[in-house]
């Protein structure tokens, strides 16, 4: 969590993809807090996590919402992989818009 909000404090990105659960903290809490200085760059979370139990916590910061199914380790697998190609089409998306940045957290 301390290095995204490092790094949001320094950069200047065009979405925020955050995970409820981080390494070090809260993603709900480091989505309040880029909210703090950040009003217009949109935050989807990617979690396991119902919206509703997310709400109260977020404060209405978030844009959307994209839940997390269960899966077994193959599935886990999958989903990494997936997770790495949609951040490479990102980065060729943003490649296109001047000064084009994201930041995942998940």
């Amino acid at each position: 969590m301390a290095d995204g909000l490092r790094l949001a404090k320094v950069e200047a990105f065009d979405l925020y993809i955050l995970d409820s659960k981080l390494p070090d903290g809260r993603g709900a809490e480091l989505c309040v807090k880029i909210r703090e200085f950040d009003r217009a760059t949109p935050i989807i979370f990617y979690t396991a996590e119902p919206p509703e139990q997310l709400r109260s916590e977020l404060k209405d910061s978030a844009q959307e919402y994209v839940i997390k199914p269960e899966f077994d380790d193959l599935e886990k697998a999958i989903l990494e992989r997936l997770k790495r190609c949609v951040r490479k089409l990102l980065d060729s998306i943003l490649h296109f818009i001047p000064g084009g940045k994201y930041l995942a957290l998940c």
